[in-house]
């Protein structure tokens, strides 16, 4: 009949479900792994930074109030000479995420910025931070570096910055 056998599916399918749905001990074998020692600043101070995309944004009452701002490379030779002179120590040229141009013109606009007293850049790739470095700034790592934990933030301190951005996500 086929009450007989549509019971003898339903009991196939039922099987089948709990085949399916049993817990099988699977061996895994984990491999040892060896995380970095984090270096932790002993530096409790929290030092507030200003970036300005427009050098108008920018003001001495601004500046008397943060430890560091960071402006556009190429807008530094628009910027007033008397504020560049007062706060060249907390001014950083911050190095385009995304530059098309030739890479020299990046190398010489960042040689006429250390040649007017700045001393720090920001770099939001390893090869501009490396760039930097090479020309002989303190750098500072951008959110583009995309630190999201003490892994990569380890790694990044190899370049010794002067300070770590955390990455966006991390807000």
């Amino acid at each position: 009949p086929v009450s007989a056998l549509n019971d003898l599916r339903r009991r196939a399918a039922q099987d089948l479900i709990s085949q399916r749905q049993a817990r099988k001990p699977y061996k895994i074998n984990m491999p040892e792994i060896n995380l970095p020692s984090v270096k932790l600043s002993t530096d409790n101070d929290i030092k507030l930074t200003a970036s300005f995309y427009d050098i108008n944004q920018i003001s001495e009452r601004i500046l008397d109030s943060v430890a560091y701002a960071s402006v556009d490379l190429f807008k530094f030779r628009d910027l007033n000479n008397d504020v560049l002179d007062k706060y060249k120590h907390k001014l950083i040229a911050e190095i385009p995420r995304v530059y098309f141009d030739n890479e020299d013109n990046l190398r010489s606009e960042l040689i006429k910025i250390k040649n007017i007293g700045i001393t720090k850049a920001k770099a939001h790739s390893l090869g501009r931070l490396l760039l930097a470095k090479a020309l002989g700034f303190e750098v500072i790592s951008g959110f583009g570096l995309n630190i999201t934990n003490f892994i990569s933030a380890d790694y990044l301190s190899k370049f010794d910055p002067l300070y770590v951005t955390l990455s966006a996500e991390l807000s």
